[in-house]
């Protein structure tokens, strides 16, 4: 019974042991997909603005 004992414990350790380190690399992945998308937004704005002025000179006939 003390053998089983320990092997469950060990079992146990190892498997808090690998959530951690997926917790981790879960974290660094969605930290990497947060700095993309705050890429992406500033990308987008900045296309947003030049269209913007793409229109208004159409519209002023410049």
């Amino acid at each position: 019974m003390e053998k089983f004992l320990t092997g469950v414990y060990i079992v146990f350790i190892v498997v808090m042991i690998i959530s951690i380190i997926a917790d981790i690399k879960l974290k660094k992945s969605t930290d990497e997909l947060q700095d993309v998308y705050k890429l992406q937004n500033e990308a987008l704005r900045e296309q947003n603005d030049m269209l913007k002025d793409i229109i208004s000179d159409a519209i002023n006939g410049r």
